[in-house]
């Protein structure tokens, strides 16, 4: 469900919760709540100011959070046994995924904003299993619908995908950000609790404002920003390398706008990568014996911003004439660089 009035979707995923027994912000109204496993005191990080969400976690007299209804709740968390690269921040060291349950905090009568954050680091795309729902106070505010058809798309399978190195997109756009979905809305509460039932979420994160202050809200969520990001830089202090020097160009180059480069199928291309002076030409030619699958591979070297570029793949002919029709024997593949 998609009304401007009741969800905001953002490129994240974590719930900002308000509650009464966790750890509020500075005015006292916000409750900011973490999915996993049960807590543990081993040193690692965590988002400052936010409190823990297990499958135990139950809504009593001592605690203003918790299930009230949980059929069925799995949590995940890291465990460095090398299947996967440690996750960016703390966010993504852990998740729960509510298959089908009822989340209930405790809250003043009135209007509550609720930040949520969807997904996690070693399945990110695991939410594509099943279609998944949340309704607040019985009114459906997150209702996405997975199929076959849209699993493979940029807003699933291949999200982040396009995000490659741009010398102008920061490191955490292009490889933290796609990660998470974040969903916002806004929910009026009538009997002092803020009941989300929800079906098969992977819940990363939540924060809850009563009183739905909007300018309250972007400030939490900058602050969690700021820390998320402070904590992938530790973790991956890596930084592009500088580029490569340029080979010698011509003047026609120069007039063109751009190089035509050879490289070496298993060559290791970056976009800091320049083509020594023997690579660059302006006829690839290739040899495949009948029957044999060859591949050969160039790159294009701008020279200036280049705002459209178009590739046109012809037939390949031999010296003696002989022709092999691309369109019916050649497949042509876009090559991208993407950090991981």
């Amino acid at each position: 469900m998609n009304g401007p009035n009741v969800l905001r979707t953002a490129l994240a995923a974590a719930i900002l919760a308000v509650g009464m027994s966790a750890r509020a912000d500075s005015d006292g109204r916000a409750i900011r709540l973490a999915f996993g496993g049960e807590p543990v005191a081993d040193g690692r990080a965590a988002i400052p100011r936010f409190v823990d969400v297990s499958p135990s976690s139950r809504l009593d007299a001592h605690r203003g959070w918790g299930w009230t209804n949980a059929t069925k709740l799995t949590s995940w968390e890291y465990d460095d046994d090398h299947r996967v690269s440690v996750p960016p921040d703390a966010f993504l060291d852990r998740s729960l995924t509510c298959w089908k349950g009822t989340l209930s905090i405790r809250v003043p009568n009135g209007k509550v904003g609720v930040h949520l954050w969807v997904g996690d680091a070693v399945e990110g795309l695991r939410r594509t299993r099943a279609s998944f729902r949340v309704r607040a106070e019985g009114v459906p505010v997150v209702e996405e619908r997975v199929t076959f058809a849209t699993i493979a798309t940029e807003r699933w399978w291949l999200r982040g995908e396009t995000e490659v190195l741009r010398k102008d997109t920061d490191r955490w756009r292009r490889q933290v950000k796609p990660i998470l979905d974040e969903y916002e809305f806004v929910v009026e509460v009538r009997d002092g609790r803020l009941d989300l039932e929800m079906e098969n979420v992977v819940l990363t994160a939540l924060v809850a404002l009563p009183g739905a202050d909007e300018a309250a809200m972007t400030s939490i969520l900058t602050e969690v920003e700021r820390e998320r990001r402070r904590q992938f830089d530790l973790r991956y202090p890596w930084q592009p390398k500088p580029d490569e020097p340029m080979p010698p160009v011509t003047p026609a180059a120069v007039d063109r706008g751009f190089l035509v480069f050879r490289k070496q199928v298993d060559d290791r291309v970056f976009p800091w990568t320049r083509p020594s002076a023997d690579e660059v030409t302006d006829s690839i030619g290739i040899f495949a014996a009948r029957g044999e699958q060859e591949p050969f591979r160039f790159g294009v070297l701008p020279l200036r911003p280049l705002r459209r570029l178009s590739i046109d793949v012809g037939d390949f002919v031999g010296p003696g004439g002989a022709t092999i029709v691309t369109a019916r024997h050649a497949d042509f593949w876009s090559e991208r660089f993407t950090e991981r």
